[in-house]
């Protein structure tokens, strides 16, 4: 394949990447997802029975992207627990009461 069909074939992945993205103010995150799937559809094209990418194909390497960007992602349930861990220490009801914040009780 000729490198302008490499070109229209791939700005046509990043068109299908930019009309399935739905985070908004996230700008960085949409170019790093184009371009891991520009790369990892790029390695995989040889083997599709036609040139274009579907948007499932492209779908599924957005997932792939976000499943290897959020394996240190933060779950509510970490929250909690730094939550907790954090208002143990014994200098934390000292200092939010001396801001004039009450002291969460439980």
């Amino acid at each position: 394949m000729s490198n302008h069909n490499d070109d229209i074939f791939f700005e046509d992945v990043k068109e299908r990447v930019e009309e399935i993205w739905k985070i908004e103010d996230r700008e960085d995150l949409l170019i790093d997802c184009i371009d891991y799937v520009i790369e990892n559809i790029g390695n995989h094209r040889e083997n599709w029975v036609t040139q274009e990418p579907s948007d499932l194909v492209v779908s599924l390497f957005m997932l792939d992207f976000f499943q290897s960007i959020s394996h240190n992602a933060i779950s509510q349930s970490d929250i909690e627990n730094m939550k907790e861990q954090y208002e143990k220490r014994p200098w934390v009801k000292s200092m939010m009461n001396a801001l004039g914040r009450p002291y969460p009780s439980k």
